[in-house]
């Protein structure tokens, strides 16, 4: 067991602290080694982290124990909770040429607000904006569409 109460920092350690996790963690759990797809490293790396290594560890142990094939994805890696599904998830945007950038931020905006179910701090945070800017944005399309 580790025992390092360090707060993960940079997305390159997460690669190595998951690897040697699963490795320990599938011999401890007695269990045919394991890996884990691009999607669930990359949802590792875009997740915040507010926790410690050790939380990672206790995600890694979990998703082995209730696992049933050699490879863990998003879907049964149980760490995945809402923020980190939707900072790994490609939505589409239709953006076409002769748009104008105004359009195309209000698009953008818009769609990650919502994809955030409307929470202005969660957008703010995804858009690299301040929640006072998603406010006025969405203060002045709400006016658009009611006249």
């Amino acid at each position: 067991m580790w025992n390092i109460y360090f707060s993960i920092s940079q997305c390159c350690h997460i690669e190595i602290l998951v690897n040697s996790f699963l490795e320990e963690y599938c011999k401890i759990l007695d269990k045919n080694k394991k890996t884990i797809s691009e999607e669930g490293f990359i949802a590792l790396k875009n997740y915040n982290w507010p926790g410690n290594i050790r939380e990672l560890e206790n995600i890694v142990e979990r998703s082995i124990a209730l696992s049933n094939n050699g490879v863990l994805t998003m879907d049964n890696v149980q760490v995945f909770n809402k923020k980190a599904e939707k900072q790994c998830t490609n939505k589409l945007i239709p953006i076409f040429v002769g748009e104008s950038l105004d359009c195309i931020e209000r698009k953008v905006i818009e769609e990650t607000y919502k994809f955030c179910s409307y929470n202005q701090k969660e957008a703010s945070k995804v858009l690299g904006i301040t929640t006072r800017t998603i406010r006025n944005k969405m203060k002045i399309y709400n006016n658009e569409k009611n006249n």
